[in-house]
C-alpha cells in the first residue's frame, strides 16, 4: 500500500469509507488513484448508491443545528443541576433504545444546559478557514413538545472554498462522527453563481423566520435577536445584510408601471426612491432607466402645468444676526409642513444632489452666490436652473424654497440686482416673496425693537430702511414710562405665557425668537423706501428704491433651541487617535 499513488481528495473519501486502497484501479497518469476512481469502486461494491454522488460533492454553504443541552462542554456556561438524560429512538421493531455515539456511548442531554456563546464564536474564528462568514444564533422561543423544540443553536457557515460535513465536524471539535447527521449541506439549486448566491442569502436570512414560509408555518420571530449579543453573533453586519435581502425580496412585489404612475402624478419624486424605503431603492436599481425616463418626464409635465396656471412655490427669507437660531427655524418648519426638504451643499453646485424635495433651504446665502440672472431663475423655478447646477439642468419641484441670511432682505437683492452687469428693478427680486422672517435670540431685544417700530438691526454696517419702520411714539419717553409702556403691552403678555408654555427660561435657556411680515406693494400715495447699501469706498455708496414693503403680523413665533454640553470632548475624538 505504501507505494500507492493516490490524489489527497481520493484518500480522504477512501479512509471516510474504510476502502483498502490496493483493491482500487488508478486512472489517473502512472496509475494513480483519483477520486472518481474510489467513487466508481464505492458504487461497484455497493458501498454507495450512485443517486448518492450528488451528496459527496464539497459545497460553500452549512448549517449546524443541535440542542444547546447536546453541545460540547467547551461550549456550556453550565450542565445545570438536573442530571443528563440519554436520548432514545425507536429500532425497527418499535423498541426505545439509547442513541448513541460512533463509539457506542449514550448521548446525552443536559435539560438545564447554558450555552457560552462567546466560546462557540472562539472557535468558529480559531478552528474554521480563513475568509469564512459565519452566524451564529440561539433559538430558544420555540413551543411545544419534543427535542426539536429544546433551545437549540445554528452556526451558519460559508465558506471560501468547499468542504465536507467530515470536515466541518473535524474543525469545530465535535464528538465523533455521529455528530455529522447535525450539519447539513445547502446547496445551490441551480449551477452559477447567482445560485450560489441565492443559497447563501436563503441560509442566512432563514434563522429570523421572517420570511413568508417562516411566517406561514408559525415560526417564532429571531428579528429582535440580531442587536442581542448574548443570543447573536456574526463577522459580518448581519442587519445590513438582512436589510438588504429584504429589499430585494420586497422589490419583486412592487408593481413598477404602477410606481411610474405615481411619479407621472407628483405622488413620488426621486428623493422617496433613494432616501428611507430600502425596496423602492432596490428596484429603482433594477429599473434605472426606465425609472429616470419617468422623472424627466414627469419634471416637465410639472413645468407645462406650472406656466399654464401660474403655480409658484412658496418664498420665505429668514434673517437675523449669526447662531439666532435662522438654520434651525428653517428646518424646524421644513420638517413640519412638507415630506422632506434639501438643504443646499457646496456653493459651487448648490443644487448637484437636489432629488425633488419638497422644501429647498437655501442655507447662509450670499448675494454673490449667484448673478442676478440665475436668481431670478431660481426665484421662479418653473424655468430650469441650468447655470445653477454645473453638470446638467436642474428644475425646483419644491412646494417651499426659505433662504437664510445675514442680509437684511431688501439689501441682499440690492446688491444682487448689478451683478454680472444685469440690471433689474429690485421689485422684481421682492416681489416674489410672501414672507420674511425676523429670527433674534434675544426677547428682550425683540420687546424694545417692536414697540419702537424697529426692524433687525443688521452687523455688517449697512443702514438697512431708511423709511417706514421707525416711530417716534417712544422718542420722548423715559426709561420709566418705557418699561411701563412694556409691561402693560399684551404683545409682551402673550409672549410670557408662551414662554411658560413651551418651559422655557429666559435667563438659562437658548432659544429664537420669530417676527413675521408679509411682502406687500406700497400704495402709490406712498414714498418709496430707500435702501441705502455701503461700498468699500464712501463714493461707493448707493441708494434703491423699493416700491414693496414689509407688513408685520401680530403674533411671535417662540421656540427652544437644543442644548448642547460644550463641556465635554465629543465621543469618540480621543478613542480615533488611541
Amino acid at each position: 500500500m505504501s507505494g500507492v499513488k493516490i490524489h489527497k481528495k481520493a484518500k480522504e473519501l477512501a479512509e471516510e469509507h474504510n476502502v483498502d486502497i490496493s483493491k482500487i484501479v488508478g486512472s489517473g497518469k502512472n496509475g494513480r488513484i483519483v477520486k472518481k476512481d474510489v467513487m466508481k469502486y464505492l458504487i461497484e461494491n455497493g458501498i454507495i448508491k450512485e443517486s448518492d454522488l450528488e451528496n459527496e460533492k464539497p459545497v460553500r454553504n452549512f448549517m449546524y443545528v443541535e440542542a444547546i443541552g447536546c453541545l460540547p462542554k467547551k461550549w456550556l456556561l453550565r450542565l445545570g443541576d438536573e442530571p443528563p438524560v440519554p436520548l432514545k429512538k425507536k429500532d425497527d421493531d418499535g423498541n426505545e433504545v439509547n442513541i448513541k455515539h460512533a463509539d457506542g456511548t449514550d448521548v446525552l442531554f443536559y435539560p438545564d444546559a447554558l450555552v457560552d456563546i462567546g466560546a462557540v464564536e472562539s472557535t468558529v474564528k480559531r478552528m474554521m478557514p480563513k475568509g469564512t462568514q459565519y452566524l451564529i444564533m440561539i433559538h430558544d422561543l420555540e413551543e411545544g413538545e419534543g427535542m426539536k423544540n429544546q433551545p437549540h443553536i445554528h452556526i451558519h457557515m460559508h465558506i471560501p472554498g468547499t468542504s465536507t460535513p467530515s470536515a466541518i465536524r473535524s474543525n469545530l471539535g465535535l464528538y465523533d462522527e455521529s455528530k455529522e447527521k447535525f450539519i447539513q449541506k445547502v446547496r445551490p439549486k441551480n449551477k452559477g453563481a447567482k445560485s450560489e448566491i441565492y443559497s447563501k442569502r436563503t441560509m442566512f436570512t432563514y434563522l429570523v423566520h421572517t420570511t413568508d414560509g417562516a411566517i406561514a408555518e408559525g415560526k417564532a420571530n429571531y428579528e429582535h435577536y440580531v442587536d442581542d449579543v448574548y443570543k447573536m453573533r456574526s463577522n459580518f453586519d448581519y442587519k445590513s445584510y438582512l436589510k438588504y435581502v429584504n429589499a430585494e425580496v420586497d422589490s419583486k412585489k412592487i408593481d413598477v408601471d404602477m410606481l411610474i404612475t405615481e411619479i407621472m402624478d407628483g405622488k413620488l419624486k426621486k428623493i422617496d426612491l433613494v432616501n428611507g424605503d430600502m425596496a423602492l431603492t432596490r428596484l429603482y436599481l433594477d429599473n434605472k432607466r426606465k425609472i429616470d425616463d419617468a422623472l424627466r418626464i414627469a419634471t416637465d409635465v410639472y413645468l407645462n402645468k406650472s406656466r399654464a396656471d401660474d403655480i409658484l412655490p412658496q418664498l420665505i427669507y429668514i434673517v437675523g444676526k449669526s447662531d439666532a437660531g435662522k438654520s434651525t427655524f428653517a428646518q424646524d418648519y421644513a420638517e413640519k409642513a412638507f415630506k422632506h426638504y434639501y438643504i443646499t451643499g457646496s456653493q459651487n453646485d448648490p443644487l448637484q444632489d437636489y432629488a425633488g424635495q419638497e422644501c429647498v433651504i437655501f442655507d447662509d446665502a450670499r448675494p454673490s452666490d449667484f448673478g442676478a440672472s440665475d436668481w431670478l431663475k431660481i426665484l421662479d423655478p418653473t424655468t430650469k436652473t441650468s447655470s445653477a447646477a454645473r453638470y446638467m439642468n436642474k428644475v425646483i419641484t419644491a412646494k417651499c424654497i426659505i433662504f437664510t441670511s445675514v442680509v437684511p432682505f431688501e439689501a441682499f437683492f440690492g446688491y444682487v440686482k448689478n451683478k454680472n452687469g444685469f440690471d433689474e428693478p429690485l421689485n422684481q427680486f421682492m416681489r416674489r416673496f410672501d414672507t420674511v422672517i425676523e429670527v433674534d435670540s434675544d426677547l428682550e431685544r425683540v420687546y424694545q425693537d417692536k414697540l419702537y417700530g424697529h426692524r433687525t438691526v443688521a452687523e455688517n454696517g449697512i443702514e438697512e430702511i431708511v423709511k417706514g419702520y421707525n416711530s417716534d411714539t417712544m422718542e420722548s419717553m423715559s426709561v420709566a414710562e418705557k418699561s411701563d409702556l412694556i409691561s402693560k403691552s399684551a404683545y409682551v403678555k402673550w409672549a410670557e405665557d408662551k414662554l411658560k408654555e413651551k418651559g422655557i427660561d429666559k435667563e438659562e435657556d437658548r432659544y429664537y425668537v420669530c417676527r413675521l411680515y408679509g411682502v406687500v406693494r406700497m400704495s402709490d400715495k406712498e414714498e418709496p423706501v430707500r435702501v441705502i447699501l455701503e461700498g468699500s469706498q464712501n463714493w461707493d455708496r448707493q441708494v434703491l428704491k423699493a416700491t414693496y414693503t414689509l407688513k408685520e403680523f401680530d403674533n411671535l413665533i417662540i421656540q427652544k433651541l437644543p442644548q448642547r454640553d460644550k463641556t465635554k470632548v465629543p465621543k469618540g475624538i480621543f478613542e480615533a487617535f488611541e
